[in-house]
This record gives structure tokens, sequence and C-alpha cells, in this order.
């Protein structure tokens, strides 16, 4: 019996182990674009550039004697449809090159609901949120002050 109780399927593969995620999904394109490689896929970074998309640093298998240690960049507008992007032999140039393109994070735009049309229109938006607080704090001491006067009051 398998993990999760479904004797019919195989064993599923653990997918994200000590902060790295195993991406046995992304074979399929690493090897269409050539790249040889022994052992698992392991994401071991992921970020959002400043234009949106997922970077991923990915190595590539288990180092070996006659190419050593081998990366990629992933890049794409979610982490389920990513693309090639580029490829390094050594782990600095690649942790370089992921720094860099991560050096400035991505900000989420300003919902449409939150901007205004222009600057007045801000203001009149700001003043009207003051006077409601306001109003507000007026009826609540009036408030505090009738429940003040009601307790004082003789039965």
């Amino acid at each position: 019996m398998t993990d999760d109780g479904d004797e019919d399927r195989p064993r599923r593969q653990p997918l994200d182990i000590a902060d790295q995620i195993i991406a046995p999904q992304l074979e399929p394109l690493v090897r269409k674009a050539g790249h040889a490689y022994e052992g698992a896929l392991v994401a071991e970074k992921w970020a959002r550039t400043k234009d949106g998309n997922w970077l991923v640093f990915m190595k590539l298998g288990h180092g070996s004697d006659k190419f050593g240690d081998r990366y990629i960049h992933l890049i794409g507008p979610t982490l389920y449809h990513l693309r090639l992007g580029d490829y390094f032999h050594s782990r600095a140039s690649a942790e370089r090159a992921y720094a860099e393109a991560a050096r400035e994070p991505y900000r989420e735009p300003t919902p449409s609901h939150e901007r205004f049309a222009s600057e007045e229109a801000r203001e009149r938006s700001e003043h009207e949120f003051t006077a409601i607080v306001a109003e507000g704090r007026r009826r609540r001491e009036a408030a505090d002050r009738a429940g003040e006067a009601q307790a004082e009051a003789p039965l």
C-alpha cells in the first residue's frame, strides 16, 4: 500500500525537501533542450522579478567528473508555465546572474479601485474620510456623556 492509501498508484515522490523543490515535471523541457544530466532536477530558489515573471534557480541533477555541476534558470509568468533561461557551468556565475535578475523585487500594482482619477479626487476622498471619522468620534463622545449622565441620575 502507498502512503496515500491507494494501492493502484506508485508511491508519490516528495516535492519539498529542505527548502528545495524536486521538479520531475520539468524533465521533458530540459531534455528537449539537449541538456544531459543524471539525478533529480532541484529548484533551489525562486523569486518574482521586477517585470512580474518568476525566476527559478535550478540545479541539473548530480555533478559529474566530466561536466561538474550544472545550473539553469527557468523563467515564466507562473511557476507552472516555465521556459528555459540561461545555462551555467558554475554555481558562482549562476548565483550572480540570479541575484542580478532578482535584485529589484516585484511590486504588486495598485488595484484600480485604490487609484484616484486626479489629485483633487484623492484630496476630496481624504477630506470625506476625515469628516466621517470626526463624526463617529463626536457621536461616541456624545453617547459616553449621555451614559455618564444617566449613571449619575438618582433612581
